[in-house]
Order: C-alpha cells, then structure tokens, then sequence
C-alpha cells in the first residue's frame, strides 16, 4: 500500500536535459561577487542580533560567546568576508 502512494507521488524525470551549470555562467558573472563589499555595520549589525539563548550550531561556537566578543571580532570578520568574496576558488 505505501509502495503504490509513494510511485503515484514521485514524476520520473528526463535526465538528459539537465542544465550544466558550467556552461550557464559567463566569465564576467563570476566576478560579480568581487565587487560586493561588506561593511563592518552590517555585521555589526548581524553580531547584535545573535539569539544568545540557543545552542550552538554545527561550528560549536555558542553565539552568547559571539555576542559578547562582537565588538573584538568586528573587523577580523569584516576582513574575513570581504576576502572570501573576492578569492577564486
């Protein structure tokens, strides 16, 4: 009974049309992300909004730690990002 609901809900899909999605991107799409700049405001701003009442996430770092070391984290961030943004992988 659940095998015959289960093959009514799931669609076989044509897989030879799948899109590559290398072929999608132009070479001047991928230097769009260069050209992004995070400020130390907005994550600032991200920083302050931190639940301190949750659990930590995958990473282990517990956001009321976060939090309390914000403003001494605020620019190693900021640089952080900013370089992840305009490295090629």
């Amino acid at each position: 009974m659940l095998n015959d609901y289960f093959s009514s809900v799931f669609v076989n899909e044509d897989l030879n049309d799948i899109p590559n999605p290398i072929r999608l991107c132009d070479e001047t799409e991928t230097d769009i992300l260069s050209t992004i700049n995070i400020s130390e405001s907005s994550v600032l701003s991200k920083l302050n909004d931190l639940k301190v009442g949750k659990s930590q996430g995958p990473d282990q770092i517990h956001g009321k730690l976060m939090f309390e070391l914000r403003l001494q984290l605020l620019q190693l961030l900021t640089h952080l990002f900013n370089l992840s943004l305009k490295t090629d992988l």
